[in-house]
């Protein structure tokens, strides 16, 4: 969800022209962009685990 929200914020503020936004713009973008590793890794982990965690691995495509 968080990355959903972040990538939300991010359409909204390139519709605002000004510095402000700008630099809120590249801070939210390096947040996602950390999230989507964190995210990544989580999955790495998740394979290296057995079926049991199918849940897990429908919540995370979800996401994506």
């Amino acid at each position: 969800q968080t990355i959903k929200n972040y990538r939300s914020i991010l359409e909204k503020l390139e519709k605002v022209d000004n510095k402000n936004a700008e630099i809120v713009h590249q801070l939210i973008f390096k947040l996602l962009k950390d999230e989507e590793v964190h995210l990544k890794t989580f999955e790495d982990q998740l394979t290296s685990i057995d079926s049991t965690s199918k849940i897990l691995k429908i919540s995370i495509q979800s996401v994506k």
